[in-house]
């Protein structure tokens, strides 16, 4: 850790010879590894983040949009909601996959770079919302073909993107359907999507069961259509509050306000609090958008809160609280409503893979 934060203070990483290449291979992967486990306190774990950021991560799964890691969720009956508005659901009915991490600064730089925000192809609903002409997202009056920009302490390529609306988020996965069927490795009766409220809560709660060992694969090595005959086991804490057992947050699991990071971290600082599936940092770093739009409980997937036609004014679901926010929002079952055509300094977002494009 020591040796990362030397290298970024006094290192010119322009020329390094062969040798001092390899050291700074040697240090970055030291960095990812103390990133990743619980040996030291939560803030120095998101100080080794950002000094990896400056140096390169090496992590192809957080750096390579083609590399994104995917969670197993299997069709299984669960529970929706917190306290007495909990209820016992069986309608989602399928398999799907979520990502391990929310969409990162570098991975969103590759729909930015191949003039994602100039294609009509994937902008549907911002233009029928009046919020995208011409090659450009024009919420506000503004014409961007960036995220906004809040600033570089919150746009390190191994951090959650933020600073985008739902409208640029729900695009994003349009690009990448279309990318990764061209190339292969999606089959074309699958899309990448925002997920549900109700797939969001499911992969952060776990369902009656449980997988027996999680199942994370990059998307080139899922097998679709044969995931089912993973072992499952009975779901210690089906109504649990957080992604881990027990009823208590601390400054080590996640996130949040409390946290004093003060800014968002790098994705995989809090492995140890990872979701039944291997979901990370569902709770706290950024608030994630989902599909859904902002209603009353018990949920209803007909009642039109999963299609995907928006007005600026619908309020939109996100989920899983973030750096800035308090511990209230840190949990499973908790819940925020914004408008759709704003992109926040503390809300990104995580995608899934699904055979229905909306809807259950």
């Amino acid at each position: 850790h020591l040796a990362g934060q030397l290298l970024c203070e006094t290192a010119d990483l322009a020329e390094l010879t062969a040798a001092q290449t390899r050291h700074v291979e040697r240090v970055k992967q030291w960095l990812a590894y103390v990133l990743h486990e619980p040996l030291l306190p939560a803030t120095e774990r998101a100080l080794a983040g950002r000094h990896l950021a400056q140096l390169g991560d090496p992590r192809p799964e957080v750096m390579n949009v083609n590399a994104m890691q995917f969670c197993f969720v299997p069709a299984e009956d669960f529970w929706l909601g917190n306290g007495s508005e909990a209820e016992l659901v069986t309608f989602l009915d399928h398999d799907f996959w979520l990502a391990r991490y929310p969409v990162t600064v570098a991975q969103y730089r590759a729909f930015v770079d191949e003039e994602g925000y100039a294609n009509p192809e994937w902008w549907a609903e911002a233009i029928a919302a009046k919020l995208w002409q011409d090659g450009a997202y024009t919420a506000y009056g503004d014409r961007r073909t960036t995220p906004y920009d809040w600033g570089l302490a919150l746009a390190l390529d191994n951090q959650p993107v933020i600073g985008v609306s739902w409208f640029e988020s729900l695009a994003f996965t349009r690009w990448l359907t279309a990318r990764w069927q061209n190339i292969g490795v999606l089959p074309q009766s699958w899309r990448v999507i925002l997920p549900s409220e109700a797939e969001w809560e499911k992969a952060a709660r776990g369902g009656s069961s449980v997988l027996e060992q999680s199942l994370k694969q990059a998307v080139r090595e899922i097998n679709f259509g044969h995931e089912s005959a993973v072992d499952s086991t009975g779901n210690p804490s089906p109504q649990r509050s957080y992604t881990w057992l027990g009823d208590e947050i601390t400054t080590e699991l996640a996130n949040y306000a409390d946290s004093e990071i003060n800014r968002t971290n790098a994705v995989g600082c809090y492995r140890v609090a990872a979701s039944v599936y291997g979901n990370e940092e569902m709770l706290g770093n950024v608030f994630e958008w989902t599909r859904s739009l902002h209603k009353g409980f018990p949920y209803d997937p007909d009642d039109g809160r999963e299609v995907l036609q928006r007005e600026p004014a619908d309020f939109t679901v996100l989920r899983g609280g973030s750096w800035a926010s308090s511990e209230q929002y840190a949990r499973c079952g908790a819940r925020d409503g914004r408008l759709p055509h704003v992109g926040d300094y503390n809300s990104g977002f995580r995608v899934a893979l699904s055979p229905f494009d909306s809807g259950r």
